[in-house]
């Protein structure tokens, strides 16, 4: 698939360019990694964390769209807040815990970055408001306390510059619980993000790209 390929290119060009080699800023530049595809799988170190449950069924830890009044904001996760998490009926059934490859909250290892990057392979559908919202939540500064210590996101200042890159084929064609399109959701996400004083930047891939997903992309950098 031409498009991963040059996706991934991009994104290892994109951590080096921020983390160049000797780079020795310790906390100062930090690259957090959130592979998406129908789902995104924050891994058994998180899902609890963020779903209030345990991963049911095949142990999958992939999780959808929160609901209610926080589904657009970065809340962090409470009750009342949670995120969606996968059961076998979250798409009816149709759609497995995919991708297979787990975020990466903020880190300045390039290696673990560009070692995940290389592992990314390319299937199943495109739920890009999941993406968007959990690049949200790895750079917030209302998630400080759930991420690890030397991956919490610094507090929001003028000394502090919060970028999130969307990397796609443009194409967000599944959604789940919000009876709302995945493009629908994800303008609304980038919007608050940009409210919040953070650069979104979108990055399509292929020469197939409908009319519809580029001005959606435009819409939300």
């Amino acid at each position: 698939n031409p498009k991963i390929v040059d996706a991934k290119q991009a994104a290892k060009s994109l951590v080096d360019a921020v983390l160049p080699d000797g780079y020795s800023g310790g906390q100062t530049v930090r690259v957090a990694l959130v592979p998406f595809s129908q789902y995104v799988n924050v891994g058994t170190t998180y899902y609890k964390a963020v779903t209030g449950s345990s991963p049911s069924g095949s142990g999958s830890t992939c999780v959808t769209e929160r609901t209610g009044v926080e589904k657009y904001t970065d809340a962090p996760p409470a009750p009342n807040a949670w995120i969606g998490k996968y059961t076998v009926n979250s798409n009816n059934g149709t759609l497995s815990c995919a991708p297979t490859a787990k975020l990466i909250p903020l880190t300045s290892d390039k290696t673990t970055l560009k070692g995940a990057i290389d592992g990314l392979s390319a299937a199943g559908w495109t739920a890009g408001h999941l993406g968007t919202a959990w690049s949200w939540y790895t750079i917030s500064a209302r998630w400080a306390s759930f991420w690890p210590t030397a991956s919490a996101p610094a507090a929001n200042s003028s000394n502090v510059q919060k970028v999130a890159v969307m990397m796609t084929d443009g194409d967000y064609n599944t959604y789940f619980r919000n009876n709302t399109a995945s493009s629908t959701q994800a303008l609304a996400l980038c919007q608050a993000m940009k409210d919040e004083g953070i650069t979104v930047y979108t990055v399509a891939f292929g020469t197939d790209i409908t009319s519809a997903a580029t001005a959606n992309l435009r819409s939300c950098a």
